[in-house]
């Protein structure tokens, strides 16, 4: 398998947001709602895999597919912080997600854009929001936005919206809810 390939595998959009939902967890253990914080986290997760193999047969546009069974794992995640609350900080980033699963469902409906490019760009924004020190996870976007090109997947445009559009509903959440 090539490099590329095994890019696109590992920074698969829902493998991104689970392994940054994790690296968010494990930045907030400490936090009051750390135990309601990893519940939901797992409860979402949970509901994210079943709804994608429940769904497969049944929807057969990929981007379809993608887009709703983030949206039921998103409201699952939204009802259970309702249930259990979790931490300011968690529940930015999972709106922030949400935002970001809208705005580039409905960009793609016209245009095709990275949405790999995108869930990285976001992903690393919402943490170093939340913590300067993981600006560094942003050395690894040249490295995603090269394997979608090299693969052929889409071009320099799509890729840049996809970066610029990832970068951008994080911030703007940011500034209107300004976290703390």
């Amino acid at each position: 398998m090539n490099p590329e390939k095994i890019i696109e595998i590992a920074f698969f959009p829902s493998n991104i947001f689970i392994i940054f939902g994790i690296i968010a967890i494990a930045y907030l253990m400490n936090d009051y709602y750390a135990y309601n914080n990893i519940m939901t986290l797992l409860t979402s997760t949970f509901v994210f895999i079943i709804s994608t193999l429940l769904l497969k047969k049944r929807i057969q546009d990929e981007n379809y597919l993608h887009f709703s069974v983030a949206l039921i794992a998103l409201f699952t995640f939204f009802l259970a912080s309702y249930i259990l609350p979790v931490s300011f900080k968690l529940f930015y980033a999972a709106t922030s997600v949400f935002l970001l699963s809208i705005t580039v469902f409905l960009i793609r409906i016209k245009w095709k854009i990275s949405t790999h490019t995108a869930s990285f760009i976001s992903a690393s924004t919402m943490l170093s929001i939340i913590d300067i020190k993981f600006l560094f996870l942003f050395l690894l976007a040249p490295v995603i936005m090269w394997s979608r090109i090299k693969r052929k997947v889409h071009n320099f445009k799509q890729v840049l919206v996809g970066a610029l559009v990832g970068f951008s509903v994080p911030i703007i959440l940011g500034i209107i809810i300004v976290v703390k």
